[in-house]
């Protein structure tokens, strides 16, 4: 794309920096940064300039053994080539739009995966004409890169703008690369029906239209598509165009070929893949035994339900859970699963019922001695973290039941990693959970104030994700009264209060910090917010904490008008505060705040 990928969203997938990445974060990236011995190619599927070698990020092997299918090879006919590729290529990005979104709206109508892929698919085709990876003629693989090379892969993401997302190579891999772009076009996907340009959430092409825009240009942009004239009123042209006309189809040879390619091992980050295929069909569900379901979830067959779990990992919080070892038995078909009914079992709450002290998500823990930080659990050192440190845990991976051994994901100085946390005897020797200390911590603690800084507000809802309650706009200070994570992302959400109605509202997600700060800001310690409460009427306020003091030329109105004030000193049941929107500061009786 030529304009560049805004960063309000949450990236889904994270993988670890290395500390010489980590070292430089701030510097600029300049055309065709980390891009070696670039080729050219032309504007037809699969072809479109430039390359450059994927070493920088990915290394020629890796490549090769987990994306082998989807190499467009520039040694072969063009023609043939690209039919098979395209094919290839269609049948992986289907069931990577299934995948993503089941993942994050599970009881999604099959009308809406159709449509959501409809608009993966013409993406695909206006950003980059369905060009990532190439294999040369030279042998060598190389991805596609755009906009003088400052847009990676296929989804073209800017590394103007993206460039944590970048050095953790989700430019190169084409699963991650795939992911962060579809989490960009999601938020504009679910925001889109609300938006004056799009009649309702069944209005699908529409939607397709508003996502992108807003995908191409910014959120502002969501409704670009309606202007006929301005700036880029030919991409929105061109790519109603490619919507209508899905003429990639023209080099899909069947629309019923399965991808060879695991996408949930690939967007897990659980490498290297063994990218064989489904397993076979078995005959009938056997009580007790574990099948996978879909590309989505492993599900374990107890009576007439299925316990499912998002990730493969987390079977081993079932093994622990019932003493026992599971062994994936097959791939269960939608026909198979019509009779059963699905229990979706959320790793944060099935892993912490299961294994013992397991310190949850977001929670503190304070080391008792210095432990190595890894990228992954057990794996590649890259720093250490000193005794006495206290950190929040940002993510956890445990083993199987004979053992418990618990490793615990932190950030440390920059550097994001694994420590391992000892066993189910000896976890205490490792690390304790502690109370809630970080002051300058960017996850909110209870009873924290928290600003709202989403520039569209935040949806505030019954559950995690369930029905709409209000939208609490931006600017707004509300307090934390309770702290969820949910979701094989680790998504935050915080419980509030606002307007006299309870509910959560999302924050990102703890795999990536730097998303939280795009929904919401901790404020500082001490900094303690009210406002008038509800039944109250307007109340001036007095020039000093006494009824015989007089008035100022300032008043409160109740929290349902949003006005909010800082308390600066509490004397004799009088509060001393400002008024955020006035600028206004004097006394009030305390218990006519909220909270008093």
């Amino acid at each position: 794309m030529k304009t560049r990928l805004k960063t309000d969203n949450f990236v889904r997938i994270c993988l670890t920096l290395s500390l010489l990445v980590i070292s430089t974060p701030g510097f600029a990236f300049e055309s065709w940064w980390q891009c070696s011995s670039r080729q050219g190619g032309d504007w037809s599927f699969g072809r479109a300039p430039s390359i450059c070698l994927v070493d920088h990020m990915q290394t020629q092997s890796f490549v090769k053994s987990q994306y082998d299918p989807i190499l467009f090879l520039d040694s072969l006919s063009r023609n043939s080539e690209r039919n098979r590729y395209m094919t290839e290529l269609n049948a992986l990005a289907k069931e990577v739009a299934r995948y993503y979104l089941k993942k994050r709206k599970p009881q999604v109508s099959e009308d809406e995966i159709q449509a959501f892929t409809k608009g993966l698919l013409t993406l695909m085709h206006q950003e980059t004409v369905w060009s990532h990876y190439r294999k040369s003629t030279d042998g060598k693989v190389r991805y596609m890169r755009g906009d003088v090379g400052h847009g990676h892969g296929l989804m073209q993401v800017d590394d103007r703008s993206h460039q944590t997302a970048l050095l953790a190579g989700k430019g190169t891999d084409l699963i991650y690369n795939m992911m962060y772009g579809l989490d960009v076009f999601y938020a504009q996907w679910e925001r889109a029906p609300s938006q004056s340009c799009v009649n309702g959430p069944t209005d699908y092409k529409n939607r397709i239209r508003s996502a992108w825009a807003a995908y191409n240009g910014g959120p502002a942009r969501i409704c670009r598509w309606t202007s006929t004239t301005g700036t880029y009123a030919h991409h929105d042209t061109d790519f109603l165009s490619k919507l209508n006309n899905q003429s990639f189809k023209n080099y899909v040879t069947t629309e019923d070929k399965k991808t060879a390619l695991n996408i949930q091992c690939l967007s897990e980050g659980s490498r290297p893949c063994s990218n064989n295929g489904t397993l076979d069909e078995p005959d009938l569900p056997e009580e007790g035994k574990l099948y996978q379901v879909g590309s989505s979830f492993y599900c374990l067959v107890r009576g007439d339900e299925l316990q499912c779990v998002d990730r493969l990992n987390d079977v081993n919080c079932l093994n622990i859970r019932d003493k026992t070892n599971y062994h994936n038995s097959g791939q269960l078909t939608d026909n198979q699963i019509k009779d059963f009914n699905i229990q979706y079992f959320d790793r944060n709450n099935v892993c912490k019922d299961s294994v013992e002290n397991l310190i949850p998500i977001s929670s503190e823990i304070e080391l008792q001695k210095t432990i190595n930080l890894r990228k992954t659990p057990a794996g590649e050192l890259v720093s250490y973290v000193p005794f006495g440190t206290k950190l929040k845990v940002l993510d956890f991976e445990v083993t199987t039941y004979l053992e418990q051994k618990r490793y615990y994901k932190l950030e440390f100085n920059g550097v994001s990693g694994y420590i391992y946390a000892g066993d189910k005897d000896s976890h205490s020797e490792w690390a304790v959970e502690v109370e809630d200390s970080s002051e300058n911590a960017i996850v909110a603690n209870i009873g924290d104030s928290i600003e709202i800084v989403a520039p569209y507000g935040i949806n505030q809802r019954t559950t995690p994700a369930g029905r709409l309650q209000q939208r609490i706009p931006q600017g707004e200070i509300i307090e934390v009264v309770d702290r969820v994570v949910r979701g094989n992302a680790n998504y935050l959400y915080y419980v509030v209060t606002y307007k006299g109605i309870t509910g959560y509202i999302y924050s990102g997600y703890l795999t990536n910090l730097d998303s939280i700060s795009y929904w919401t800001k901790k404020l500082s310690v001490g900094k303690s917010l009210s406002s008038l409460k509800s039944d109250q009427s307007y109340q001036y306020l007095k020039e000093c904490p006494s009824s015989d003091c007089s008035f100022t030329e300032s008043y409160l109105t109740p929290n349902n008008d949003g006005d909010q004030v800082e308390i600066l000193e509490e004397q004799s049941g009088w509060s001393l505060v400002v008024n955020r929107l006035k600028n206004k500061t004097g006394w009030i009786k305390s218990n006519q705040l909220s909270g008093k």
